[in-house]
Formats: C-alpha cells, sequence, structure tokens
C-alpha cells in the first residue's frame, strides 16, 4: 500500500498509519510502537498482540441435565475450552442461567493467561492477560514434553511398579492438560503466523496429549479394579512405556534417523505383540487396550512432528 508523506514540523514529515492494522492492535493516542531502518525500508512493529475476538453462547436450556438437574458439564467444558485454545484476546459468553459460571471460571483456570474481567446473569467476559507475542514457545513445548515425561513415568510406576499413585496421576494430568491447552493457544493465536509447519505441530501436540490421555484411562481402569497384569501383560507395559520415552526423545533430538525404528516397534506393539495377549475372557483387555492406543496416538505423533521440522 502507498502513503502520502505530509509535513508535520519545520524538520518532520510523517505518513498515517492503516486504519486496519491500528484497529487490530488496538494502537492509541500517545502509544509507542517500533520502527526497524532495514536498507531502503522501514519496518513498522508494535508490540501489542492483535486483537481478536469471539462471542459464544451456551444454550443451557437445550441441553440434557446430569443427575443433579444442571446442565451438562462436559458440553460447556467443551464450548469454553475450545473457544479459549483458538487464541482470542477477548471472549463474551452468553448464556440463559449464571449457575453455570462456576464450571465457566474452572474452564478459565485450565488455560494459562486468561481471566474473567466481566460477569452477569447472561453473560461474562474473558479477557488475554498474557502477551503472546512475547511468549517463548520453544520453553513452553520443552516444557510440555518434560510433563509427559514425567506423566508417562508415574503411570508406568503404577501400573508396571504397583505404586499407589493414582491421586498423584490425577493431578499431573490436570497439569498437562493446562500445558496442552495453553500451547493450543499458542499455535492458533492471530499473533503469529498461521503457517503449515504449525498446523502439522498442532497436530502432533495434540496425539501427544491423545496418548497421555490413553495412558491415564489405562491407570484408571487398574485403580477402579482388582485387575492385576500377568507377565505377558507387564512385558508389553515396559515396551509401550519405553516408546512412549523414545518417542518423547525424537521431539526433543529431531534425529530423523530414529523414525525407520520407531515405526518397526509401533507395528510390533500395534499388530503382533497386543494379538498374543488378548483373548476373549482376559481380564486384563481394558488396560492392554489402553497401553495399545497409546502406542499408536505416540506413532501418529512422529508423523506429523516431521511435517513441522522438515
Amino acid at each position: 500500500m502507498k502513503r502520502r508523506v505530509a509535513q508535520q514540523g519545520p524538520n518532520t514529515l510523517g505518513v498515517s498509519l492503516p486504519s486496519k492494522w491500528v484497529k487490530s492492535h488496538s494502537i492509541k493516542k500517545g502509544d509507542e510502537i517500533d520502527v526497524l531502518e532495514s536498507g531502503a525500508n522501514l519496518i513498522v512493529g508494535s508490540t501489542k498482540e492483535p486483537v481478536s475476538e469471539a462471542i459464544i453462547h451456551i444454550p443451557t436450556k437445550d441441553m440434557p441435565l446430569d443427575k443433579e438437574k444442571n446442565p451438562d458439564r462436559y458440553i460447556i467444558r467443551t464450548i469454553v475450552i475450545n473457544a479459549l485454545r483458538k487464541g482470542h484476546n477477548r471472549i463474551k459468553v452468553t448464556f440463559e442461567s449464571n449457575k453455570i459460571l462456576p464450571q465457566i471460571n474452572n474452564c478459565v483456570d485450565e488455560v494459562l493467561g486468561y481471566e474473567i474481567t466481566e460477569q452477569s446473569s447472561t453473560g461474562c467476559v474473558i479477557e488475554s492477560i498474557v502477551n503472546l507475542i512475547n511468549t517463548d514457545f520453544t520453553k513452553q513445548l520443552t516444557k510440555f514434553r518434560h510433563v509427559i515425561s514425567n506423566f508417562s513415568n508415574l503411570v508406568y510406576n503404577n501400573i508396571v511398579g504397583n505404586e499407589k499413585n493414582f491421586e498423584e496421576i490425577k493431578s499431573t494430568f490436570l497439569m498437562l492438560e493446562k500445558n496442552y491447552n495453553t500451547l493450543c493457544r499458542f499455535l492458533m493465536s492471530d499473533c503469529h503466523n498461521q503457517t503449515k509447519e504449525k498446523m502439522f505441530l498442532f497436530l502432533a501436540v495434540n496425539h501427544l496429549y491423545e496418548g497421555a490421555r490413553n495412558m491415564f484411562y489405562a491407570s484408571q481402569i487398574l485403580n477402579n479394579s482388582n485387575i492385576k497384569l500377568g507377565k505377558q501383560g507387564l512385558r508389553y507395559a515396559k515396551d509401550v512405556f519405553e516408546y512412549v520415552n523414545d518417542v518423547i526423545g525424537f521431539v526433543a533430538s529431531k534425529d530423523i534417523k530414529e523414525v525407520s525404528d520407531l515405526n518397526i516397534r509401533k507395528n510390533k506393539l500395534v499388530y503382533h505383540e497386543v494379538n498374543k495377549i488378548i483373548s476373549k475372557n482376559s481380564k486384563e483387555n481394558p488396560i492392554i487396550l489402553q497401553l495399545c492406543f497409546v502406542a499408536r496416538r505416540m506413532w501418529d505423533s512422529v508423523g506429523l512432528y516431521l511435517g513441522s521440522i522438515i
């Protein structure tokens, strides 16, 4: 776009800023902007995060009710969390009943950098209190990787080591979910270029999270029953958790030479080994199947992660 230079003082020339850019970054009189000289060009930028707003409605009147006759919590959480994951700066939520406000508060707590700034009997406003432009995404991804690794070790100790640590597993999984939601927010945010590489990375992170969730389900099944894995089941579980650690190691190292071996081991875990220990009458089946899903999800993340780095 072209701009006409105007005389603003005896020794000062100026140009107007595009109105669309000004609005999207909430630039106001008196704000500071960055001007970078690059050869014959001047690059104008702002440290303010671009404004992205959304309006969502939670139709509580039409929702199924739980045992306490309250609107379904899962539906409410799905609507609100997905809106937060999209990375909007400001989200206006409308609803018919303020009874769901505590549930919305819980959802806001699950994503770093958001707070409810306004609320009434028919709605609330959720706003970002963190500038994502200054967020170090590499650190966020590294933290997410470490949390999954720690979580995997906890579940391993629970299933293979027979440790009674399910409460710690639950609290760690909540922390893992919060980190996952924050990564989604970063990757979907308007303040960062939406590249194909980032879309691959978004899907890879999702599969890593889903694999962790399958680990949680396996531990939950074990702790809600009297099931104990036999020798074959324990050996299979050890192989799956070793595979998890190696996939997380690949995400850290980005060593493409590891992919072929990971693929061979995936086939062994998902197709060959699992068929040897699954039987119609085995009480272990629900746990073994969840562990099989873990291996599958972890492998799915590998291919997508490759798409983000190549």
